[in-house]
């Protein structure tokens, strides 16, 4: 920690790249020992970065945080907002040089404010995978690459990330969007992350959440509720989770994305 702080001191970085749990993180500290002001720019990656700590981290901070989008198979981000106009929810436009759609199932492009699947291309986008034949049918459509992400392009031409394809699921016949979920979770003051996945219950499914508390705070039934209607008070009811399970850390990976899916598999 001294060695951090240090280097902070000594070389005053403008620039910094976090993934939005390390943002979380330094949110919850009532003081964060290192002296900040020499950053013009944040930047995050890895998960989607819910509104709630940009506006936190700007009102404590000063300093905007660009939240884009992109991939291994484009190289890097292809969607990203532009340093000072960057807005809570909002991952921005595209990148110089990228082009993106948002199709629907038949390929055609959707009407503004509608959500579909996200495609690009751009001269670093891959041809293929090696060795993944099938996964490359299902990826590579000729000069696009189907990023397996669901966004919505609103009316001032801002695109907005809904959630991973194979996260969302249906609950009453409504499509559920674990991240809206997630970001109202974590804007309650107890929370410091959040993952949503389904229940499956004779048939049918609801939304479950994964949390992790702040520090100090204890996983309680009579908490649990009150995330309940935390979530019931900003979303329509069947985005309400059913179950509300307390962790101490989230399986993610490498990079900071958090693997639904390992938590899919444990319910």
């Amino acid at each position: 920690m001294l060695l951090r702080q240090q280097a902070i001191e000594e070389a005053k970085p403008t620039v910094f790249f976090g993934v939005p749990t390390l943002y979380a993180a330094m949110l919850a500290q009532k003081e964060v020992p290192h002296d900040l002001s020499s950053l013009r720019l944040c930047v995050s990656a890895g998960e989607p970065l819910p509104g709630e700590l940009f506006t936190r981290w700007k009102s404590r901070f000063g300093t905007e945080i660009l939240d884009g989008i992109g991939s291994t198979e484009v190289l890097h981000i292809y969607v990203s907002p532009r340093r000072g106009h960057a807005k809570p929810d909002s991952t921005g436009v595209p990148v110089d040089g990228y082009e993106v759609k948002i199709i629907d199932e038949d390929g055609s492009e959707v009407p503004r404010g509608q959500t579909g699947d996200l495609i690009v291309r751009g001269p670093s986008t891959a041809t293929m995978y090696f060795n993944r034949r099938e996964q490359t049918r299902s990826k590579m459509r000729g000069e696009w690459f189907f990023s397996g992400d669901k966004f919505r392009r609103t009316e001032d031409g801002e695109y907005h990330y809904v959630g991973r394809s194979d996260d969302m699921f249906k609950a009453g016949a409504e499509w559920v969007s674990p991240t809206d979920v997630e970001a109202v979770l974590v804007s309650h003051q107890a929370v410091l992350e959040a993952a949503v996945t389904p229940l499956r219950e004779g048939g049918l499914m609801r939304p479950q959440a994964h949390v992790v508390l702040t520090e100090g705070r204890e996983g309680t039934p009579q908490l649990a509720e009150e995330l309940r209607q935390h979530v019931r008070s900003r979303c329509a009811g069947y985005m309400v989770p059913k179950e509300i399970h307390f962790v101490r850390e989230l399986p993610k990976t490498a990079t900071g994305k958090i693997q639904r899916y390992l938590l899919r598999e444990g319910s």
